[in-house]
């Protein structure tokens, strides 16, 4: 999950996708401000040079807040044929974002964090291109933090 807190002021866009395409109904998703989704619907279909409506392509889906109070919609990519076009198109869409964002990542990078030996915490992260990996040691705690890119 890729959140684009900086790229629009006062927005709450996130954009996530799938680490594993394991089932067959695999899709990106775009949540926040309907605005600033519509400007990167457009911004992406130009990108990719391809109408996201194709069929074989899957489709993008408009789904409405539950709460008439809250102003936010997600647009779901869902991703049903050609499982492999599908992987490459989610991966291609994280890499859209980026350029659109401005931004410097990397590919999603695997974060441990060992305090005496003992893992504490592992989630997957998105560091700045060209991040050092290896180890950090965490002065005064006896912890150490596994960088894997």
């Amino acid at each position: 999950m890729v959140i684009l807190k900086h790229v629009f002021p006062n927005s709450d866009l996130v954009l996530s996708t799938p680490v594993e395409f394991s089932k067959k109904v695999s899709g990106v998703y775009i949540e926040g401000d309907p605005i600033h989704q519509l400007l990167l619907y457009e911004h992406l279909k130009k990108l990719v040079k391809i109408d996201f409506g194709e069929i074989c392509f899957g489709e993008w889906i408009g789904v409405l807040p539950l709460d008439e109070d809250l102003s936010w919609t997600v647009i779901h990519y869902e991703a049903v044929k050609e499982i492999d076009k599908i992987q490459l198109l989610n991966m291609v869409l994280l890499r859209h974002m980026a350029a659109i964002c401005n931004l410097r990542l990397s590919l999603v990078t695997e974060l441990t964090v060992k305090v005496r030996g003992d893992i504490a915490q592992e989630q997957f992260i998105v560091l700045p291109k060209d991040f050092a990996n290896g180890e950090i040691a965490l002065p005064g705690t006896g912890g150490i933090i596994d960088i894997l890119a």
